[in-house]
This record gives structure tokens, C-alpha cells and sequence, in this order.
């Protein structure tokens, strides 16, 4: 009987010298155009012009970039970037940018995406951020559930051992690197060693739940006519989904010792999302569009 499951994908699609082209990013590219898609779709549905997508696209994806990299630098890494308590004994704050040595962060994704709507909506389409936000977060969800998908196809972001039949041994998944308070590596753990949850298929799984979910509420029960309750649904489902994963994926660091470790980073940036998701689905009113 088999009693794990062996991943030894190869998550490069190809590769000209040290340029390489992967699986994630292309998952990454069709998450956006999928959205623009759907998009475009429900403004059409709604009676808005076309030519005000464009603008919604590029600030859409410069927020979503921008606010993932400078999440993960921020939430997760920010000894390495700005202080030179490091094992090298120098900061790195030229490579703050440089998104292809990775780290990209959902919750630093998600405050991007808000800000560049807030942005949009002001200068743009003059909307209220509710009813823009109530359309991203369809696509959005979706997006969700392909990046994790990209994750697992790089061997990354992986979950505690586990000797559950579907556990995974990710033959490429690289190492963690446990650091004490003075930000010195004390430990080094194989992570292709043993066979782990795979935690990115769970919010994987868990996200194209979501984007089903709202799709039909919006295309079916019109809630998008209740500004915020599809936006606040969202942050409801998708956070406490991602607070409970939590328990089972590898700690990526982050400021956790804040609370002496008794939750993740990624439980503890959770947390505020619910709560403001509660709010707003709680909230919503429905608001007549005035041109």
C-alpha cells in the first residue's frame, strides 16, 4: 500500500542560460488574464464602458506585485533586507525588488490590490471601492487557487511531516533554515527528507471553493447589487481558510515569537482580513449606481 506520494516535478517549463521560464509564473500570467476576462464580463453585464478595464488591469497588477513582494519582505524576511544581523553580516536592501530570488506574500498581495483599487476607483471609474472590490475578488479567488497550484508545482511552501496516505515527499523542496533570536541559523532542515502535507493543494482547493461560491452569488443572486458583501464573503472564507491551514504548513518565520510562536505570521495577518470581512458582510446595504 502506498503510503505517500512522490512529487519530483521538474518546475521549469524551459530555460535559455540562467533565464528560465516556470510553471508558476505562467500560472501567475493566466491568473490575470482569466480576471481581466471576467472582468470585463461583469462591466459589461453592468453597463460600464470597456475602455475603463485597462486602467483597472495595470493598477490591479503593479498592486498585486508591488504589495506581495514588499508583504513577504516586510512580514516575513525583514532582518535580511534592512539590518545586518545576518549570517553574512550585511543587509540586502538592493535586492528588496529583485522578485526573482522569490518571496511573494498573499497578505502584502491582497493590501495591494486594495490600495490600487482604492487608487482606481478615485481617478477612474468614480465608484464607490465596494463595487469595484466585489468584482476582483471573483477572479481574485480564482487567482488564489492557481498560484497555490503554481507553489505546488515548485516544491514550495510545503506542510509539517505527515503519515497521511496523501502526504507528499517533495523531492525538490529545498531546505529551512531555523534562526534563533539574534537571527543566526541554529537549525537546517531537509524538507525533501520526509513526506509533508501538502498544504498549497489545501488552500489551492479551498480558494477554487470560494471563486465557485461567489461566482454564483454574482451571476445567479446579484449580490454584487449589496456593495461589499461579496468583497467581505471573501475575506471571511479566504483568511479563515488560510488561518487554520496554517497549523499544518511549514513556518516560513515572519514575526510569530511576537506571540511566543503560539501562531504563525500567516495566522496572525489573518486575522484582521476576518474580522474586516465579518464587518463588511455584515454591513452590506444595497446602493442604486448613480452616472
Amino acid at each position: 500500500m502506498l503510503n505517500f506520494i512522490t512529487w519530483d516535478f521538474d518546475p521549469v517549463l524551459f530555460s535559455i542560460g540562467d533565464f528560465e521560464i516556470r510553471y508558476y509564473g505562467l500560472l501567475w500570467a493566466a491568473s490575470f488574464w482569466i480576471g481581466y476576462t471576467l472582468v470585463k464580463n461583469m462591466y459589461k453585464k453592468e453597463g460600464l464602458a470597456e475602455k475603463l478595464m485597462d486602467p483597472l488591469l495595470y493598477s490591479v497588477l503593479l498592486g498585486a506585485v508591488l504589495g506581495a513582494r514588499l508583504g513577504h519582505v516586510f512580514f516575513y524576511d525583514y532582518d535580511w533586507y534592512f539590518t545586518a544581523n545576518n549570517p553574512d553580516g550585511k543587509s540586502h536592501l538592493l535586492s528588496v525588488l529583485n522578485i526573482r530570488e522569490g518571496g511573494l506574500a498573499s497578505h502584502g498581495g491582497t493590501i495591494g490590490v486594495i490600495l490600487a483599487v482604492w487608487w482606481y476607483s478615485r481617478k477612474r471609474i468614480h465608484r464607490s471601492i465596494l463595487f469595484v472590490m466585489d468584482k476582483i475578488v471573483i477572479p481574485g479567488a480564482l487567482a488564489g487557487a492557481l498560484i497555490r497550484l503554481g507553489n505546488f508545482l515548485n516544491h514550495e511552501i510545503v506542510g509539517i511531516e505527515s503519515d497521511k496516505p496523501w502526504a507528499v515527499l517533495f523531492k525538490r523542496a529545498g531546505v529551512n533554515r531555523i534562526k534563533d533570536a539574534d537571527n543566526k541559523v541554529v537549525q537546517v532542515i531537509d524538507l525533501a527528507a520526509n513526506p509533508r502535507h501538502p498544504a498549497q493543494m489545501y488552500e489551492s482547493i479551498s480558494y477554487a471553493i470560494v471563486f465557485v461560491l461567489l461566482y454564483f452569488l454574482y451571476t445567479k443572486k446579484q449580490w454584487f447589487k449589496k456593495e461589499g458583501k461579496l468583497f467581505g464573503l471573501f475575506l471571511m472564507i479566504v483568511f479563515t481558510a488560510r488561518f487554520f491551514i496554517e497549523f499544518v504548513k511549514n513556518s516560513q518565520d515572519g514575526f510569530e515569537e511576537l506571540v511566543d510562536q503560539a501562531l504563525s505570521t500567516g495566522q496572525l495577518l489573518s486575522i484582521p482580513f476576518v474580522l474586516i470581512g465579518v464587518y463588511l458582510f455584515f454591513t452590506a446595504k444595497e446602493k442604486v449606481a448613480v452616472d
